[in-house]
């Protein structure tokens, strides 16, 4: 997931939640586009990643780290 414009990753911050949630999914493929998706949006501006760490982002990152994916 990216988007070209910092209102489209707005919007898109909507299924940050969701998305942290498929990092745990154990769903590898789904792990990996998962993390692709929320690193684009946490890169788009600051207030992008803060809202992407306040929704948790930390410890399933941490946990797929751990387990040498």
């Amino acid at each position: 997931m990216a988007a070209s414009v910092t209102e489209h990753t707005q919007q898109a911050l909507n299924a940050a939640p969701h998305m942290i949630g498929f990092l745990a999914s154990g769903n590898v493929l789904l792990q990996e586009q998962a993390a692709w998706g929320l690193g684009n949006m946490a890169a788009d501006s600051p207030q992008a990643r803060d809202t992407v760490l306040a929704q948790g982002i930390v410890h399933p990152i941490i946990a797929l780290l751990e387990v040498g994916w």
